[in-house]
């Protein structure tokens, strides 16, 4: 399948729906990177995920101090969609 052009790949399906995959952060996981970050640690992520879901953890676990966040780094060129990604993609979130 690598080799196979999207277009002759997905030729003939029927779409049947979405699948929606929930993976909710440990309630420990905030309160810990607080306490690392009062202790005077920098708090980086490095994640294989896309890079808003990365920025999305990072938000809800308190990582972000700005109202807004700046992606920086073009999509990437192959495979992973709109916002880069893929098969060992990387993104980082890091608090100021």
């Amino acid at each position: 399948l690598r080799g196979m052009p999207r277009e002759e790949a997905e030729a003939g399906l029927t779409f049947a729906g979405f699948a929606v995959f929930h993976c909710p952060s440990k309630p420990e996981s905030a309160p810990s990177l607080k306490a690392l970050k009062a202790s005077g640690h920098r708090l980086v992520m490095i994640t294989g995920d896309q890079v808003l879901t990365a920025c999305h953890v990072a938000r809800e676990l308190g990582m972000c101090t700005r109202a807004a966040t700046l992606i920086l780094e073009p999509p990437a060129s192959s495979g992973g969609g709109e916002y880069g990604g893929g098969e060992g993609a990387a993104a980082a979130a890091a608090a100021a």
